[in-house]
């Protein structure tokens, strides 16, 4: 096996290159020169070779069988994977199998902190994706050209939709190809969001055809195609999701896939707030749950705020990450919260969301919700333990009343004695799971639309909870709009929601500073003292007079019970101060 040796002086490496010249950036420790194992200075006036970082899933079986490279012992598949891109390029390459020490776990922990700088500082990354080839290439090429010139038909009507569907199903073998790719297993991996997230210069790369020019350098080698593009075809199949059941599946991948994917393309290349990231990571899978969470720190900017240690109890880990983003001014995450079934969690979780959680939300809502402006600072010192995570929140003020448990109709015609709007009780009932009324009639250019969207909605609840012998009807006609079709999509979302979420009896809660939904298994540990708190976020659609809260069982010890989209009455200032409080 080659020797190890140490960094080759470089003089007049290309500054084109990224990391051929002093950068901010963490710099690898090691780096693989032609089949050599070499030492990267550390020194911030000493230029790094450029290089190529390498992404690939890693064959579980492989782990087990191992080959000596220097000083160390390392995957086949890794070393493997060395002696097929030496061939392939003349820069030196970064594959963590080979230059991180798998047999030390204080060098992997110190490492990963590093792990999206060494992505961003590449000269390019090569995503190795054994079913690129030339057909596989000219599929996404085919639906690129596809999703720009077609999709944004699909909303005008059904007629459009069936052409599209029609065109989508009569492209064979483009759609076998599409089918291919995102069957790798490479797609499924925590760590491969990063890797291909943090650098422009991402390409997918094939394995090596059998006959190729010996002479090529530089270059994969394979047929390769920029994962900007793959990700821009990505956006046919995830439209075709819209309308499904979770169950349904588009090209053999579930609605969880195309959304997490969607959700990568829209933050490709820059730092994103933790829950965009949540969106797509904890959609993957990891051998080790912590990975879950130290593949997305780097993308979010969380890297140096948590210490790495795969002996952390994984609750405390994630309370830990929450607290740090909570810190760093992040509550991005904080709408995830509102799927958590409160009544199950454990103790320190109630607004602690899950990577389960999350596999287990087919889409992301429109829109919705983003970081409230002006906030203060939180201390990052003080009680932030394991058990909780301490967040800015406002005092709404105590529980006045709450209903009797209500079936759907019933909180529906009581909502609306109260004098509430289609658009409160959209939101109420769907704001958290498909999006805010002023966001969806935003989206569809529509502000007249909401109530006969709503009656949409619950009209085929309404049928589905009726159901006599296995089969049920409902007789509901939109009005004719040019986009009918995209509401009745909406609708679909909601319904489909609503079922997800198994609701059954709701309960209407009230404050003097307005209504809110909830559960009624929630409502049921609320205490005499019970108060409502807003959390620090806010509608992207600016003027909506709408909060997220959480209905904590007492005062004393803050704990959600129960969360939901608070519409406020009229002429009710938003509540009190932002203050630092601990969550339970």
């Amino acid at each position: 096996p080659p020797s190890r040796i140490e960094q080759p002086h470089i003089v007049g490496a290309p500054s084109g290159l990224p990391g051929s010249t002093a950068s901010t950036l963490a710099r690898p420790h090691y780096l693989i020169y032609q089949r050599n194992l070499v030492t990267v200075s550390q020194e911030p006036g000493v230029p790094c070779m450029p290089y190529i970082a390498v992404s690939y899933a890693w064959d579980a079986s492989s782990s087990m069988s191992l080959v000596s490279m220097a000083d160390r012992r390392v995957t086949r598949q890794a070393y493997e994977i060395m002696l097929d891109l030496s061939q392939r390029t003349n820069l030196a390459l970064w594959i963590d199998a080979i230059c991180i020490r798998q047999d030390d776990k204080q060098a992997k922990e110190r490492e990963l902190p590093r792990m999206a700088d060494i992505y961003r500082g590449a000269a390019a990354v090569w995503c190795l994706v054994n079913s690129v080839d030339a057909e596989v290439c000219k599929s996404v090429q085919r639906y690129v050209d596809f999703a720009d010139r077609e999709l944004h038909l699909s909303s005008e009507n059904g007629a459009a939709r069936r052409k599209l569907e029609s065109m989508f199903m009569a492209s064979r073998g483009a759609k076998e190809g599409l089918t291919r790719l995102f069957a790798e297993r490479w797609w499924q991996r925590a760590w491969t969001f990063q890797e291909a997230t943090l650098n422009p210069r991402t390409l997918l790369v094939g394995a090596v055809p059998q006959h190729r020019d010996p002479w090529a350098r530089d270059t994969p080698g394979g047929a390769t195609v920029p994962i900007a593009d793959v990700l821009k075809a990505a956006r046919f199949p995830h439209w075709l999701t819209t309308g499904l059941t979770s169950s349904e599946d588009v090209l053999k991948r579930p609605q969880t896939f195309w959304d997490a994917l969607l959700a990568q393309a829209a933050i490709a290349g820059r730092t994103v707030g933790l829950g965009e990231a949540m969106a797509c990571v904890w959609r993957r899978d990891a051998t080790i749950d912590h990975d879950l969470v130290y593949s997305l720190l780097g993308v979010c900017g969380l890297s140096d705020r948590v210490e790495p240690s795969y002996d952390k109890q994984f609750n405390t880990l994630l309370c830990e990450v929450f607290n740090a983003a909570a810190v760093a001014g992040d509550y991005s995450w904080v709408p995830w919260c509102s799927e958590i079934d409160h009544g199950g969690c454990p103790e320190g979780m109630s607004i602690v969301p899950t990577p389960q959680l999350v596999k287990s939300i087919p889409t992301t809502p429109v829109k919705a919700w983003t970081t409230a402006a002006g906030l203060p600072e939180l201390p990052s010192d003080g009680p932030l333990a394991q058990c909780g995570v301490r967040v800015l929140m406002r005092n709404l003020g105590v529980v006045d009343a709450c209903t009797a448990p209500l079936t759907l109709q019933e909180t529906v015609e009581h909502l609306r004695q109260l004098g509430r709007s289609a658009d409160d009780i959209w939101d109420m009932l769907f704001g958290t799971t498909v999006g805010l009324a002023a966001d969806v009639t935003s989206v569809l250019a529509d502000s007249a639309i909401m109530e006969q969207l709503l009656d949409y909605a619950l009209s085929f609840i309404y049928a589905q909870q009726n159901v006599v012998n296995g089969k049920w009807e409902v007789s509901y006609k939109l009005a004719k709009t040019p986009r009918r079709l995209a509401y009745t999509e909406y609708g679909d979302m909601a319904q489909q929601s609503w079922f997800r979420r198994r609701l059954d009896r709701l309960v209407v809660v009230s404050c003097v500073s307005g209504e809110i939904v909830v559960r009624a298994q929630d409502a049921i540990t609320m205490g005499a003292d019970a108060a409502l708190f807003a959390l620090p976020v806010t509608p992207k659609t600016e003027g909506v007079a709408r909060d997220l809260v959480i209905v904590s069982g007492e005062k004393k010890v803050i704990r959600a019970c129960a969360m939901g989209v608070l519409v406020r009455n009229p002429g009710v200032s938003a509540g009190e101060r932002w203050e630092a409080t601990l969550v339970r």
